[in-house]
């Protein structure tokens, strides 16, 4: 991810510029928010691996068996909640249980097989 995320070239300038902003660090998810003030970051995003496959979606099948599949829990959201200071946002599949189970207004798209969820913090 970070080799990608430093030396792909987009066709959208801003999109590279902001690739080259992001900072990769190896952490389980709940620890490194447990160690971050209140109101760290604006938005905290998750982009967990879906529980349902979507279709064409090859690209991520080379990350797959590096992936962590530990689902998402309340104490992860109630961290998510201290750090952000905007949203906490979920990208998941359509048909997700997370969505609602996590307290996220799910943003629904009719042709789209994932959605975002989002908790709005102010």
């Amino acid at each position: 991810m970070e080799h990608g995320l430093n030396y792909w070239e987009s066709s959208l300038p801003d999109l590279t510029e902001a690739m080259r902003r992001i900072e990769v660090v190896n952490a389980h998810h709940l620890a490194y928010l447990k160690s971050q003030p209140s109101n760290a970051f604006e938005v905290i995003y998750f982009d967990p691996m879906f529980d349902e496959s979507i279709s064409g979606s090859n690209g991520i099948s080379a990350i797959k068996m590096l992936a962590h599949y530990e689902s998402l829990d309340l104490e992860t959201i109630k961290e998510a909640r201290r750090v952000a200071k905007k949203r906490v946002v979920l990208k998941d599949h359509f048909r997700s249980l997370r969505f609602k189970y996590l307290g996220f207004t799910q943003l629904k798209r009719k042709s789209a097989e994932f959605h975002y969820g989002y908790i709005d913090l102010i």
